[in-house]
């Protein structure tokens, strides 16, 4: 049995932690509306992470370097 060459795939999460604007502290709990409007704004690229003051945000998932223009 001979394999063939794996399919690699790339994607880019980044991880931002929210910020009281006052108090320059973490957030201690933001409105559950900012992330439904940061997942509209981003296309449904937005994931709540395990802490509440912290999001995620990626790419899709690619086979390829390439960079597309967005469409």
């Amino acid at each position: 049995m001979t394999l063939g060459e794996p399919s690699f795939t790339v994607g880019i999460e980044e991880e931002y932690l929210l910020v009281d604007r006052a108090s320059r502290d973490l957030a201690a709990s933001p409105p559950p509306e900012m992330l439904a409007e940061c997942e509209r704004r981003l296309r449904g690229r937005v994931a709540p992470e395990f802490l509440q003051t912290q999001i995620e945000v990626g790419t899709g998932v690619s086979n390829t370097m390439v960079r597309h223009a967005p469409s």
